[in-house]
């Protein structure tokens, strides 16, 4: 297998993949590249910095490039299924794992595979392969938006002691022909379309290389946890956007595969990249401005050879209030029903107040400390209460809240990280108003955290707040609706996602 690699700008042709490092008497010397599946694999070498340690390898999907997906069950509620029901339009293959023989199967007929199932051997494995590529699986014991949902590629069926893990291999490509409408409606504009497809293509990429569940040889599930695959069919519209943009995925310009994250909608501010607690976040991920006016000022500069943007400072109460009430008539989703939204909780629910504190301190201990002796510390959320008092106490510098203080009669939490808010201050009511007076739904987080809160009071209790915010989503990387206005204003898939992503480079493998 041959691979090209551009060295200084050079193109050559090599018989193995090599990159290169300083040993330990200064010299430059040959590594051999040996992550596995590297034969599907291009590497691009950049020019190597005196100052530099280590030149790390480039590495770029290829058409052949298989990603293993898998697959929750309806509602994305878990990864275990109880039974796995299967057809095609085409005859299809059983092949259990350690056997070279398969069970063959005519078109439309359908295979139930549960726990309990004689079709197993000692390896658990089962996996089910269409005879004509191209032919599609139907999963007639999923549900998806659109019915039970179909699949390209393969279905791998692994039993364990919880249920069934249901694993979809196919090519990365055809895999985002369902992120791309899953994520992004096929009606956008063509180059939003394509800029989506890069920014997942690249997302999903990261995990080819990083794999999210290793035990199991996925790379990813297809749900919000990563991108959401297949809950849409497939667009004819995106499908194009994927096929016009084969194979390119965004880079640093370090040479580093870019941390792609994407957003619905923005209140039009941007958040910096450590919204999840990681303080060493790229530059490219620093919060902006998303109005006509800046993306004009990106365009010029780029123009001139100057990229650096300005990033936005909201951090402060008054400002980011005063931002969110007058909005900016630059912004490009100003239009956009999620721009501005208010909640409103008229009697706060304690017992589920204290739940919520009580789970996030269970599932990460730094998200909420207890004030004890004047300082805050890890403790057992025992004694609430009643609320005497809720304040913001922390906001990054896009205006999202980055901490939240409740004090209680019995004691005072400070809940921090962006997650942990929208998911605490969430109570029974799950409807929001948006800025047309239409009513948006959230299950399970505020929209953003992106929003003001205002306490209602009574007998110096807090009984209620109302919660007037902007924006759906964290905030970090691309908005997908501000990428449709810019697309809408005649701006490239290329310069959308130079903006988003400051600095980083499209590179196309092969």
């Amino acid at each position: 297998m041959m691979y090209r690699v551009a060295v200084a700008g050079l193109i050559v042709i090599l018989l193995e993949v090599i990159w290169l490092c300083r040993g330990g008497d200064g010299e430059w010397e040959k590594k051999i590249l040996d992550k596995e599946g590297i034969e599907n694999m291009i590497l691009l070498h950049f020019d190597i910095d005196d100052e530099e340690e280590v030149a790390e390898p480039v590495i770029f999907p290829s058409e052949d490039t298989k990603i293993r997906v898998l697959l929750k069950t309806t509602g994305f509620r878990s990864l275990y299924h109880e039974e796995v029901k299967i057809e095609s339009d085409c005859k299809y293959t059983l092949y259990r794992s350690g056997e070279v023989e398969g069970v063959d199967f005519e078109p439309q007929d359908i295979l139930s595979i549960s726990s309990d199932s004689n079709l197993w051997n000692e390896y658990n494995i089962i996996k089910i392969v269409p005879e004509d590529y191209g032919k599609k699986l139907t999963l007639l014991s999923l549900q998806r938006s659109y019915g039970p949902p179909v699949y390209r590629g393969t279905l791998e069926v692994h039993k364990t002691s919880q249920g069934l893990l249901v694993i979809n291999e196919l090519n990365l490509e055809e895999y985002l022909y369902g992120i791309v409408p899953s994520e992004m409606p096929a009606s956008y504009p063509m180059e939003a379309l394509k800029a989506q497809a890069i920014s997942a293509r690249t997302f999903a990429y990261r995990f080819i290389l990083y794999p999210g569940y290793p035990a199991v040889n996925a790379h990813l599930d297809d749900s919000t946890t990563y991108q959401v695959y297949n809950n849409i069919t497939e667009q004819q519209r995106t499908n194009r956007a994927v096929d016009e943009t084969a194979c390119r995925i965004l880079y640093t310009g370090e040479g580093s595969l870019a941390e792609s994250y994407y957003y619905s909608t923005s209140c039009g501010l941007g958040a910096d990249g450590d919204v999840w607690g990681k303080s060493d976040y790229p530059v490219y991920l620093e919060g902006k401005f998303i109005n006509n006016k800046y993306m004009k000022n990106y365009i010029n500069k780029q123009k001139n050879g100057s990229l650096k943007q300005r990033n936005v400072s909201y951090n402060n109460e008054k400002k980011f209030s005063e931002y969110l009430k007058e909005g900016n008539p630059q912004d490009f989703e100003k239009g956009e029903n999620w721009y501005r939204w208010e909640y409103t909780v008229e009697n706060i629910n304690t017992g589920l107040l204290y739940d919520k504190l009580q789970s996030a301190y269970e599932s990460d201990p730094d998200s909420v400390l207890t004030l004890i002796n004047e300082e805050y510390c890890h403790e057992e959320i025992s004694d609430f209460g009643i609320v005497l008092d809720m304040e913001i106490t922390e906001r990054g510098r896009g205006g999202n809240a980055r901490a939240l203080l409740i004090t209680t009669d019995q004691n005072t939490f400070c809940v921090r990280g962006d997650n942990t808010i929208r998911r605490v201050l969430l109570q029974e009511n799950h409807e929001f108003v948006l800025q047309d007076n239409s009513v948006g739904i959230q299950s399970s987080l505020l929209p953003s955290a992106f929003f003001v809160l205002n306490t209602g009071k009574v007998c110096s209790n807090v009984v209620g707040y109302t919660l007037v915010g902007g924006g759906l989503g964290h905030g970090v990387g691309m908005s997908q609706n501000g990428a449709k206005h810019m697309a809408a204003a005649g701006y490239k898939a290329e310069e959308i996602l130079g903006y988003f992503y400051n600095d980083c480079i499209i590179y196309e493998g092969g």
